[in-house]
């Protein structure tokens, strides 16, 4: 389970941004809260945001770090 990513200097993200999983103080839909020994999560998150905020390089990211994880080449220029 990914519960948190941070993405610096990647595509339109200069600065560290983080997308987590981590569940605030609900103050409705208790329900919606997955309470596990290393924390309280929420069981569904989405992407939302204005056009051009980064939305698809977010999940460009998450895929470039999916590909390093299972050890696929990366080619840089040179």
């Amino acid at each position: 389970m990914l519960i948190r990513f941070n993405v610096t200097n990647f595509l339109s993200f200069k600065d560290e941004t983080e997308f987590n999983i981590l569940a605030g103080s609900p103050r409705s839909k208790k329900e919606h809260i997955y309470h596990q020994k290393r924390g309280d999560f929420v069981r569904a998150a989405a992407l939302y945001g204005a056009n051009g905020a980064g939305k698809s390089n977010l999940v460009k990211a998450l895929a470039f770090f999916e590909g390093l994880s299972f050890g696929e080449r990366i080619y840089t220029a040179q």
